[in-house]
């Protein structure tokens, strides 16, 4: 290990050879792996290992790696198992500071050929002093002081070589982050003598020039406009050169998912450098997705039915990352279509502004609806895991059912805050998730009328294994719509519940009250909590059992009188956009109008 390369010169000869061998502790248990998978895995070991003073963790771990081998069947086969054990010792010892061990070896004359090796590891070397040697210009003193304060090695501490070049590396990302772009630290210089358990170390360090950062250099961006790109940049020229400044606009320009592949790096010096100090240039480098994409889906459900969707995206319609988006989707209970054009980072960085239009039919056992409609969101994003949305929306629907028929207008604005503190965006093992949103609307048309509606929800996500293996989920959903009756709001604006993202076990929409013909009506109260029990099968596949409740009402508080509940199991196999989910669930306490089991085919975990 060139770590100890200085070092080693520094004592003797007779000990290279075993000294030479140092490595941290994940390289020894590599080569120990290495050299046992020779041989097989059930005999035990006939290598004895004599020792006085060797650390129970270091004997402990040794052992276990002789165990592996086989007893040899020559003495050829034992000489070359003894000199891996000697090279195995050695180099856990290294690894622990102990950097000039006694290690002696023998191996019986006659069958079956038992070795031994006896072990006198000797004191720990000890750090006595940390010289930081800079060459050329010093950075100033503050920033010297703010550098070495966060050190992890101390004086009289052993001499570690993997937590060595854990301040090597500390030490290179503290500089960058003041400035020094070209910073560069060779191998760090172990100078100690035999015969004194005490070492000196020397970090070499070329800080060279502080960096600024100057004007951006863009390749690639055939459609979108440079004015955008410069939009996202988070720092302007002459700025302070840091790692998280090229990172953030790196981070700005994927969040559009516009760009395939972008590449940032900072280009050469600019003339008017000096010594001291150089400004360099940002050079971005693009490739854009193509123009025009089509996507296809498709769904099935009991509750449902069979369901297609075709979309095509036209990406950069204005030059700035913005995509329209047009969809068809057809299923048994629904036809729609649809347009989305989003504005990534606009006004500035972290906003976004949507429009959207929608022509639906509905026909559905809740209710049956006809018409369009027209919106527009603002996205605040505070961070990527916390965001403000607030819009408005207007929509016209021809209403057609037992409790209703009328034709309706209604206005409704909107506000609401989405928190995501999960690992992950699509299949999350570990973290939470909240969603508070309120909308007041009014409607007029033949029926006119006012309302506040209020959703809240949050989600869990616990691992039951470091690997992630195994994650318990669970789901808690309340709200109220205050205002109006049931009857006298839009169906739309009604909450329901059932189905493949709500109460499973019961069909879509079908929780809650009925009217006369057993059609469901919706409410003005709703309360869901889901658990769900997740385990992985393979790499690729997995299932979940889950238990679901809720229940929806005419008060506009939810109540918990009549909690329906749904249970089951499913199967989950992992893409790159989120699990393909498919459920089967029974109603616990089903009703006349409920049916045995429902399925669930879809794409994404329930929540």
């Amino acid at each position: 290990m060139r770590v100890l390369a200085r070092f080693l010169l520094a004592i003797s000869p007779t000990s290279r050879e075993t000294m030479f061998n140092s490595c941290p502790r994940s390289k020894f248990l590599a080569s120990a792996w290495f050299c046992v998978c020779v041989q097989g895995a059930d005999a035990q070991s006939t290598i004895t290992i004599e020792t006085s003073d060797l650390p129970t963790d270091i004997l402990e771990e040794i052992e276990d790696a002789l165990d592996e081998f086989e007893p040899p069947q020559s003495r050829l086969a034992a000489r070359r198992q003894v000199r891996r054990a000697a090279s195995l010792a050695s180099s856990r010892l290294n690894a622990g500071g102990y950097f000039n061990p006694s290690i002696q070896t023998g191996i019986a004359r006659e069958p079956p050929f038992h070795a031994w090796v006896k072990i006198e590891a000797g004191p720990p070397y000890l750090i006595d002093n940390i010289d930081y040697s800079h060459d050329g210009a010093l950075p100033p003193e503050k920033t010297l002081e703010d550098v070495l304060a966060g050190s992890v090695l101390r004086s009289g501490e052993a001499a570690i070589p993997e937590t060595i070049l854990i301040e090597k590396q500390r030490l290179q990302t503290a500089y960058r982050e003041r400035g020094y772009a070209d910073i560069k630290i060779d191998e760090p210089d172990l100078l100690a003598d035999r015969l004194s358990p005490r070492v000196d170390l020397t970090f070499p360090i070329e800080t060279g020039p502080l960096t600024y950062l100057g004007r951006l250099e863009i390749t690639g961006n055939r459609e979108t406009k440079s004015g955008f790109i410069e939009r996202l940049r988070p720092f302007s020229e002459g700025d302070l050169y840091t790692p998280q400044a090229l990172a953030t606009l790196h981070r700005r320009l994927s969040s559009t998912r516009h760009f395939r592949d972008i590449a940032i790096e900072l280009g050469d010096p600019l003339s008017d450098g000096t010594v001291l100090a150089v400004e360099r240039p940002v050079r971005i480098t693009l490739e854009e997705r193509p123009r025009h994409t089509i996507a296809l889906g498709g769904s099935v459900a009991t509750d449902q039915g069979v369901g297609a969707l075709v979309e095509w995206t036209r990406w950069n319609l204005t030059g700035q990352a913005d995509p329209l988006i047009v969809s068809a989707e057809a299923s048994q209970i629904e036809q729609s279509v649809n347009a989305d054009w989003r504005l990534p980072h606009f006004p500035k960085p972290g906003r976004q502004l949507s429009l959207t239009a929608r022509g639906f039919n509905e026909d559905t056992d809740a209710f049956n609806r006809t018409g369009f409609t027209l919106g527009g969101a603002f996205e605040l994003a505070r961070s990527a895991r916390t965001i403000w949305t607030f819009g408005g929306n207007y929509e016209l629907a021809d209403e057609r059912g037992e409790a209703e028929d009328r034709l309706q207008q209604t206005l409704t604005i909107s506000s609401a805050l989405r928190l995501d503190r999960s690992n992950s965006l699509t299949d999350p093992t570990a973290g939470w998730r909240a969603t508070l949103s309120t909308q007041p609307g009014f409607s007029f048309g033949d029926d006119q009328t006012g309302f506040l509606r209020n959703l809240a929800q949050v989600s869990a996500y616990l691992p039951l294994a470091e690997t992630g293996d195994w994650v318990f989920a669970m789901r808690v959903e309340a709200g109220s719509i205050a205002g109006a009756s049931t009857t006298d709001l839009p169906v739309d604006e009604r909450f329901f519940g059932g189905g493949g993202a709500s109460v499973r076990g019961f069909g879509f929409q079908e929780l809650g009250p009925r009217d006369a013909d057993g059609n469901p009506l919706g409410g003005r109260g709703l309360f869901e909590t889901s658990a769900e029990l997740r385990g992985k099968i393979t790499r690729r596949i997995g299932f979940a059992t889950f238990v679901d409740a809720g229940s929806i009402s005419n008060a506009a508080f939810p109540e918990l009188n009549d909690v329906q509940v749904g249970a089951g199991a499913g199967l989950r196999y992992a893409t790159p956009a989120g699990p393909i989910r498919l459920d089967i669930a029974v109603p616990v306490n089903p009703t006349e109008f409920d049916r045995d089991f429902q399925i669930y085919f879809s794409i994404g975990q329930a929540f």
